[in-house]
């Protein structure tokens, strides 16, 4: 035997699950039995555009409408069903999934919500109201319009994602050309860069003899090109001797070996880089029409180098040992590297060299020097 609700509210919440499950289904002999539990004056609308009624006579039509579109059994999952009863009236309210199929199209609805007044006449619940709601009801669609969607959505994400990750690459790229790589992943991670104080390094100069005259007999775009074919082939040499450029300024050159990670052989690294920068100059000197003569000088010592600035950022090294190695280079010679006392004391063993004696270097007084051979 059938079990009997034990009050009004189960009885009524009984009551519209199998409303929703006849209305689920669709056939002719359920929608018969949905209009006999709706009252003559029953109103109510349902999906939006889908479905309004204004009386018992728009409701029948509707129904017996959607039999030609449904007629396999739709599966459905309830949320959750509440109801309260006020003497004669009752109000339920309803949240369920449900998955059916139109014209062979399956559609999957979530949270479809179900709320029914009902009226007690003659011992018997009829609806008065009902309101069938969806939360965006013109965006259901088709599972198979959904997965299309979804992968169009994912090869978006996809591009989207690949062309970050492009752009980031790229702007770390540049970021690298502008500071070392272990500065620029430091200030890529904290937003700044802290300053260091480097013991032994090793500082190379160069500039160009008569570069003022050059200046003055070439046009500009000429003088700019060759420049950026020279300091792209220095900066080529320093690459492949691990030295890290810090800038140019003009005709000038200024690299610095030892930095931002500590090496032994700081000094040798620097007169490797310049006997290339010699030979290069002495092969191109054979077929240019403008004959470049550098002047290279190298000093070792201390150093501090940070970064500077919070626009343009540079990478930057300050320090006497600055400023003594540009004199070095200053009081060379063309086609020669100028070393220091400093210098030649971590390079003797390796290089041999010829002492120049004690050179004047303005503002630094008389200097030892010396040249590598």
């Amino acid at each position: 035997m059938e079990k009997q609700p034990s009050t009004a509210e189960e009885e009524i919440i009984e009551l519209t699950r199998k409303l929703i499950e006849k209305w689920a289904v669709r056939t002719q002999p359920s929608t018969s039995e949905m209009l006999t539990h709706a009252h003559p004056n029953f109103t109510g609308f349902g999906t939006g555009k889908y479905e309004v009624w204004d009386n018992f006579a728009t409701y029948k039509q509707s129904e017996m409408a959607s039999l030609e579109q449904l007629s396999d059994p739709v599966p459905f999952k309830y949320h959750w069903i509440r109801a309260s009863v006020f003497g004669d009236t009752g109000i339920t309210m309803t949240q369920v999934d449900l998955t059916f199929q139109i014209e062979g199209k399956q559609y999957d609805v979530k949270n479809v919500r179900w709320s029914m007044i009902l009226k007690k006449i003659d011992h018997s619940w009829l609806q008065i109201h009902t309101h069938c709601s969806l939360p965006y009801s013109d965006d259901v669609v088709p599972i198979e319009e959904l997965k299309a969607r979804n992968k169009e959505l994912e090869q978006l994400v996809t591009k989207r994602t690949n062309a970050l990750v492009k752009e980031k690459e790229r702007t770390e790229n540049l970021l690298h050309n502008i500071l070392p790589v272990e500065v620029a992943k430091e200030l890529l991670q904290t937003g700044a860069v802290k300053p260091v104080r480097f013991d032994e390094v090793s500082i190379l100069f160069t500039d160009f003899k008569e570069f003022t005259n050059i200046v003055a007999t070439i046009p500009t775009r000429k003088l700019i090109s060759e420049l950026n074919e020279l300091f792209s082939e220095f900066d080529d040499i320093m690459e492949a001797e691990g030295i890290e450029k810090i800038q140019t300024v003009g005709d000038a050159y200024l690299a610095a070996s030892g930095l931002p990670e500590e090496v032994p052989d700081h000094a040798m690294r620097c007169v490797r880089a310049s006997k290339k920068m010699i030979d290069f100059l002495k092969q191109r000197n054979k077929t240019s029409a403008i004959k470049w003569k550098i002047r290279i000088g190298i000093h070792s010592g201390p150093i501090g180098a940070g970064v500077v600035g919070k626009k343009k950022f540079a990478y930057d090294i300050f320090g006497d040992t600055i400023n003594i190695a540009s004199r070095i280079e200053t009081a060379g010679e063309e086609g020669k590297i100028n070393v220091s006392a400093y210098t030649y004391d971590l390079i003797k063993e390796h290089y041999p060299c010829e002492y120049r004696g004690k050179v004047n270097a303005k503002g630094k007084g008389d200097l030892d020097m010396y040249f590598v051979k």
